[in-house]
């Protein structure tokens, strides 16, 4: 029979801490409101809730808020993410920007 340890296992929390999104500049605010518009027009058209879309491209809601809100400077895979969830994709996507 093995013996007893007094020692009980902790969960091992990660050692990442919160860092708020980065300041926008305003000489960026166009572009990143131009995207977030157009995600939601392409969600709207699509006639997908929020959670759907986002539970598809694998982001949380309050993401995809700060993408549409432009209130964050977003990563380029996330984006493409939210596009195929959407069956576009980011040539035809970004088209509009010229």
């Amino acid at each position: 029979m093995k013996a007893k340890s007094n020692l009980t296992l902790q969960p091992v929390q990660s050692e990442k801490k919160y860092v708020p999104p980065k300041k926008i500049k305003p000489e960026h605010k166009a572009f990143l409101e131009a995207v977030g518009v157009k995600l939601e027009g392409l969600r709207i058209k699509k006639g997908m809730s929020v959670s759907e879309l986002c539970k598809k491209a694998k982001i949380s809601r309050y993401s995809y808020l700060l993408i549409k809100e432009s209130n964050v400077y977003f990563n380029v895979q996330t984006i493409l993410n939210v596009l195929s969830a959407l069956d576009s994709d980011g040539k035809r996507f970004f088209k509009f920007q010229k």
